[in-house]
């Protein structure tokens, strides 16, 4: 396992891009501090500034700064009066991939606290960003969501999170029934509002996403975390179907062969609305086997790897939380059934819903999204008998 940390490290995914201002108001000669987050484009990405509802054209540009990084800030001097926006742009394009809220020059010193989501409408268990600025509190403040129109109660509180920064943005779990909410800010552990946004959660049903069905003969999107070969894709029992070589490295100290599964395109899932696993597997009579399944996700205490292991459940080890940084912790869960599994020369269908399995070792803690699939190989004098297929997400 320690084989693939640093690769695994390398893959963390990012939030969707958002760009901000610090105030919505400046007065004139004031610089503007401009926030970016979650960029995902490879090269010449920019910021513009443009009056508000303008066309994003190049001849609409008030001043424009080009960067080389993932989250940052840029700054803008000597804008003229007017009410304007930030558009972020990537690879030399006229795209917008994000906008800030508007803001003002001219309009006196500084602006007050500012709240938004960054939709006014979601799909039920699809997660909300929440982003903040000019917040001037001096500690323990927070946001908390609450059904509208309700008072700023302790008892009213649906979901709330506690901060420590002046600008920025926070991630929600949306666990949320359909309705009417407000995204609320509070200073110093207070129940006095500073800011409000509204948004609404519609109930609307989401299809399962099948990442892999192998009915397309090939392998893309599969890359190897761990060890020489790559995964293929056979004709096996019945249907096409996935497997990834495995074997034993040190004496038999650990399994190696970790397989990925990606979009096609090579990008993460990022999947923020569905949580349960499922998929087919076939272990072909391989008694042996000693492979694993699972996800890698990001959490609201960050980065997390969540495992189901046949070796765990062969023999009876009960679930197990390793740390091996502070960005990588990895969750370990028994095979249910393992041996039916192994015994099985069948297709059998696995199911595991990974937000309950999540709080299992981790209570309180959230999946933000799931952002790729994970298979460890087994091998059996030199054979891998494991076959996996039809992997996908749903949210019931």
């Amino acid at each position: 396992m320690r084989a693939i940390l640093a690769i695994i490290l390398m893959t963390l995914s990012l939030h969707a891009a958002s760009v901000w201002t610090t105030y919505t108001g400046y007065a004139n000669g004031d610089s503007v501090a401009v926030g970016v987050a979650g960029v995902t484009g490879e090269n010449n990405n920019w910021v513009g500034v443009f009056r508000q509802g303008s066309i994003s054209s190049w001849d609409n540009i008030i001043d424009a700064k080009w960067f080389n990084f993932v989250d940052g800030n840029v700054v803008f001097d000597n804008l003229p009066t007017g009410r304007y926006e930030v558009r972020l742009f990537y690879n030399d394009t006229l795209t917008v991939e994000a906008t800030s809220s508007a803001f003002d020059i001219g309009d006196g010193e500084g602006g007050d606290a500012m709240i938004s989501t960054n939709q006014t409408s979601y799909q039920v268990g699809e997660g909300i960003t929440v982003s903040v600025g000019n917040v001037q509190g001096q500690h323990n403040n927070w946001i908390g969501i609450f059904p509208e129109g309700v008072e700023s109660q302790w008892d009213n509180l649906v979901l709330a999170q506690w901060f420590d920064f002046t600008i920025g943005t926070l991630s929600f779990v949306n666990n949320l029934p359909a309705g009417n909410y407000e995204v609320r800010l509070f200073y110093n552990d207070t129940l006095n509002s500073v800011s409000t946004a509204s948004f609404t959660v519609e109930q609307g049903w989401l299809a399962p996403t099948v990442y892999e069905d192998a009915e397309n003969g090939n392998i893309a999107g599969w890359s190897t975390l761990d060890g020489p070969h790559t995964v293929e894709n056979v004709y096996f029992d019945g249907t096409r179907a996935i497997y990834g070589s495995g074997y034993w490295l040190n004496g038999g100290a650990y399994n190696a062969g970790f397989y990925q599964l990606l979009l096609d395109n090579g990008n993460y899932w990022n999947n923020t609305s569905q949580r349960i696993l499922e998929l087919d597997f076939n272990a072909g009579n391989d008694t042996s086997a000693c492979f694993q399944i699972g996800v890698e996700a990001q959490t609201t205490q960050g980065f997390r790897m969540i495992m189901f292991s046949a070796w765990y459940g062969r023999h009876g080890y009960v679930a197990a939380r390793t740390v091996y940084s502070d960005e990588l912790v990895i969750l370990t869960y028994p095979l249910e059934d393992a041996m039916e599994y192994l015994h099985a020369n069948y297709w059998k269908h696995f199911r595991a819903d990974l937000q309950e399995h999540l709080e299992i070792l981790e209570p309180g803690n959230q999946i933000i999204a799931v952002e790729s699939f994970i298979l460890n190989g087994t091998s059996y004098q030199g054979r891998y008998k494991g076959h996996v297929d039809n992997i996908k997400l749903s949210s019931e």
